[in-house]
């Protein structure tokens, strides 16, 4: 179960820095900016793909995606706050600010979906 989250977290990862590039880049859009949007887009990806892959879930979608949602905003939170705080407060680079923000949103995703987004 893990691997195939990690699989497919690596999808919703390069769905993410593609935005946060594309977003800086090409859009003029402020680094934590441009993270918030493609984390919006890993978590429309993510949602789909491990509720039908990773945890193969038959919890009818008025439950699990309301649940998904929840703790997606929690994880957009800490996604937010970790950036501004490495890019703003650390003076790290934005790619490097993203993978350390993406490595420990990771595990709250994982293990907050598994017993409660998905679990029946």
């Amino acid at each position: 179960m893990l691997a195939v989250y990690g699989v497919l977290g690596i999808a919703c990862t390069l769905v993410q820095f593609a935005t946060l590039e594309l977003g800086i880049w090409w859009m003029g859009l402020q680094p934590v900016t441009a993270s918030v949007l493609g984390f919006i887009g890993a978590a429309a990806v993510g949602y789909f793909a491990n509720r039908n892959w990773t945890f193969r879930s038959d919890r009818p979608h008025r439950e699990a995606l309301p649940r998904f949602i929840a703790i997606a905003l929690a994880a957009l939170a800490l996604n937010a706050a970790m950036m501004t705080f490495l890019i703003h407060r650390v003076g790290l680079h934005h790619l490097l600010a993203q993978a350390l923000t993406t490595g420990t949103v990771l595990f709250w995703n994982f293990g907050a979906n598994m017993f409660w987004s998905f679990r029946r």
